[in-house]
C-alpha cells in the first residue's frame, strides 16, 4: 500500500492510527502505552485471557513481548499522543484475524468508534483479512464492535472464567465487501 494511501486510510475526523514501526516512532512508544495502560489500571479488563501469576499482570517485560507477536496501532486523538490501542493477532493470511482494543477513558464514544472502524478497514486493506473477528467476555466490548459495524454471531453462555467469575464468550465478525456487494 502506498504511504498516501495508508495515511488516508489511517486519518479520521477524531483520530489518526500510527502502525507501530520502532524505525518511525519513538524508541519508547511501547513503554508509553505500557504507563497509560497501568495509570488507568486496564490490565485485568484487556488482558483477561493470560493465564499469567498476578505478579506479572501488568509487567512491562510480558507486554513488550506480548506486543512482539502482534500488529499494533497506536491511537492518536488531538494533542494526544496516545488516546488507544488497537492489535491484531491470530492472523492467517487471506482468511481472518483477531482484533484486541483499549482506548483511554477521554477517547470512549465517537473517537473510539472511528478508530476501530479505521482500524477495521486497515485489517481488510493493508493486512488482506477478509474476516476481522472480536471475542470477548464483555458485553461492553461486543456493543461496541456492533456499533463499529460487526456483526454478533454468537454467544457462548459460561464458557470462561475471569476472577473466579464464569462469564459469556461473546463474537462478533467484520467481513469486508466484496466487488461492492
Amino acid at each position: 500500500m502506498q504511504p498516501e494511501a495508508l495515511t488516508a486510510l489511517l486519518t479520521g475526523t477524531y483520530v489518526h492510527l500510527w502502525p507501530y514501526s520502532a524505525r518511525h516512532l519513538p524508541r519508547d512508544a511501547v513503554y508509553r502505552v505500557w504507563q497509560v495502560m497501568e495509570a488507568a489500571h486496564a490490565w485485568p479488563r484487556v488482558f483477561w485471557w493470560q493465564d499469567l501469576p498476578e505478579a506479572h499482570k501488568g509487567d512491562l517485560v510480558a507486554f513488550a513481548s506480548y506486543m512482539r507477536e502482534r500488529v499494533p496501532l497506536l491511537v492518536q486523538m488531538g494533542e494526544n499522543p496516545l488516546a488507544g490501542l488497537i492489535w491484531f493477532d491470530e492472523m492467517v493470511a487471506g482468511l481472518r484475524g483477531n482484533i484486541s482494543i483499549w482506548f483511554t477513558q477521554a477517547a470512549w464514544g465517537p473517537p473510539a468508534e472511528e478508530a476501530g472502524r479505521l482500524a477495521t478497514e486497515y485489517a481488510h486493506q493493508a493486512l488482506q483479512l477478509p474476516q476481522v473477528w472480536g471475542v470477548s467476555p464483555w458485553g461492553a466490548a461486543r456493543d461496541f464492535a456492533v456499533r463499529c459495524g460487526y456483526t454478533h454471531v454468537a454467544t457462548l453462555p459460561r464458557f470462561v472464567r475471569v476472577g473466579g467469575k464464569r462469564l459469556p464468550m461473546y463474537y462478533t465478525v467484520h467481513e469486508e465487501l466484496q466487488g461492492g456487494a
